[in-house]
């Protein structure tokens, strides 16, 4: 029975980490960083105004918030692809983000877990409570990467992995977070998760978490669905 639950175990850890994400920013390498120096300008030209005129917490917070970058994920897309390994598949996953604010989103790192639907039916018939779950609506800790990787303002950016191998006919969950900061050095994180159905090859969303995004305007952001948390 140990050997047993130890294997199941294992097969629960599909930990997926996406590091480094290959973003093509606009304008190539220099102009980007020749942009992030400008932007870093304009926040110590910023703080030293507000400095000067001693503004509350609330209006400097508020200052920041009309420059910061404000990612969202627009969708998150999980289809079946073939494999050469017999009784099993992977899937393909599309994550589209875009920053709805005015300065670049950096130092992205993303981060998330999946758990077949097998491996969740046998925890619970064996009562563990020590494996891989999902997302219990806490809040969780924003962790950006150190580097120059980010998004510019108002640029829409898919990224793209395989994933798997996962036994045929067997469901399961996935979640995916992406951690940044802001050109104050803040961080932020957001995500989704939701449940691909092998029977049908499709992903249905269980929660999309959009940190404290705010909304912009109707015209260029859409607006929050009943999913939103």
């Amino acid at each position: 029975m140990k050997s047993e639950t130890k294997n199941k175990l294992e097969g629960v850890k599909l930990i997926v980490e996406i590091i480094g994400i290959p973003l093509g920013i606009v304008g190539g390498v220099i102009g980007a960083f020749m942009l992030v120096a400008q932007y870093k300008e304009m926040v110590r030209a910023t703080n030293a105004n507000l400095d000067a005129v001693k503004v509350s917490k609330a209006q400097i917070d508020d200052s920041e918030a009309q420059q910061r970058a404000w990612l969202r994920i627009e969708s998150l897309n999980v289809r079946r692809v073939a494999t050469n390994a017999p009784g099993k598949y992977s899937v393909d996953v599309a994550m589209v983000l875009k920053n709805f604010g005015v300065t670049p989103a950096i130092d992205l790192y993303g981060s998330g877990i999946t758990i077949p639907e097998s491996i969740e039916r046998f925890n619970k018939t064996r009562g563990l409570t020590n494996s891989l779950n999902r997302w219990n609506r806490e809040p969780r800790t924003s962790t950006p990467g150190n580097g120059g990787v980010g998004i510019m303002p108002q640029e829409t950016f898919t990224n793209k992995f395989v994933m798997g191998e996962f036994q045929e006919g067997d469901d399961f969950y996935i979640e995916s977070w992406l951690s940044y900061r802001d050109i104050f050095r803040k961080p932020w994180i957001i995500g989704e998760g939701g449940t691909y159905h092998f029977t049908n090859d499709s992903f249905s969303p269980d929660f999309i978490n959009y940190g404290q995004f705010r909304e912009v305007n109707p015209t260029n952001a859409p607006s929050k669905t009943k999913a939103a948390l």
